[in-house]
């Protein structure tokens, strides 16, 4: 029977009971740990040891893989897509769980969620890592909950920041206003005078097929306003850079010729990756 933990935020155990954890905790079915930075806190041997590990979820016991050196470890991976450029990847519902050890393309959601009541503002930091870790950023939120808004979300890049920069550079990550944000609309409505044309908005959004980061420009709508993406007039194109689970900056208007793809990254992997707060 795996450990009863008390004594932390996390429900972890205190300092003077680490001594009589067993090691084995999170090494093997019979004692499941609850995360991955539950078992780096107790037990301390792993710290840096990146592997699958087996954590109770609410789909019964699974072997997931748990990253434990950036960043200073304690990242649980809750959800995989394989397939390049993966349109359909959907975050908000279990697959792929059957068995022990997940599928190559699976998701997690129940658990991840299960989670979020660990943490002080009821929802975990997330790591996105693509091709393999190339290129990978971690962000406080990714959706509208609890006290945890957009006006306090914290994010910085870990890797492949040269070519991040050209669809989301930290600056845009941390500042940019929210647009859209997990189903809490944002449409502008701000009108037109005064407001400064075409300024990113940061979206991230999360349907029953696909997830996706990514910026869009605000545009106001009507070939005489100086803001607009009609094509010909003052604002001209509009610009669109989607993050993840690929990378791709396009421009487009409402009528003519669209330069369409003017950047874009071929990702064939995306992992999405929880830690407790």
């Amino acid at each position: 029977m795996a450990p009863i933990f008390t004594g932390s935020k996390f429900g972890f155990a205190t300092a003077a009971a680490l001594d009589d954890l067993n090691a084995t905790y999170g090494l093997n079915p019979g004692q499941p740990a609850l995360s991955a930075q539950d078992m780096l806190i107790n037990n301390p041997t792993i710290a840096g040891i990146s592997g699958n590990y087996y954590f109770s979820t609410p789909n019964g016991v699974k072997q997931l893989y748990a990253d434990m050196s950036t960043d200073s470890g304690g990242w649980t991976r809750w959800a995989r897509t394989n397939v390049t450029n993966n349109t359909s990847f959907n975050v908000r519902s279990d697959y792929g769980l059957s068995g022990q050890t997940p599928s190559t393309e699976y998701c997690a959601w129940d658990y991840k969620n299960n989670r979020d009541s660990a943490s002080d503002t009821s929802e975990v930091e997330y790591m996105i890592s693509m091709d393999n870790g190339a290129y990978k950023f971690k962000i406080s939120t990714l959706y509208l909950k609890g006290t945890n808004t957009y006006s306090n979300r914290t994010g910085a890049h870990l890797s492949g920041s040269s070519t991040l920069d050209t669809y989301l550079t930290e600056s845009e990550l941390n500042n940019n206003e929210v647009s859209y944000w997990d189903g809490s609309s944002g449409a502008y409505s701000r009108g037109d005078v005064g407001q400064p044309c075409k300024q990113m908005g940061l979206q991230v959004n999360s349907w029953s097929s696909n997830f996706q980061v990514g910026q869009y420009s605000f545009r106001t709508a009507g070939n005489t306003s100086r803001c607009s993406d009609w094509c010909g007039g003052a604002g001209s194109y509009g610009i669109n850079k989607r993050v993840v689970p690929y990378m791709e900056r396009s421009e487009t208007c409402f009528n003519g010729y669209s330069p369409g793809v003017t950047n874009s990254v071929t990702i064939n992997n995306c992992e999405i990756y929880f830690r407790e707060k």
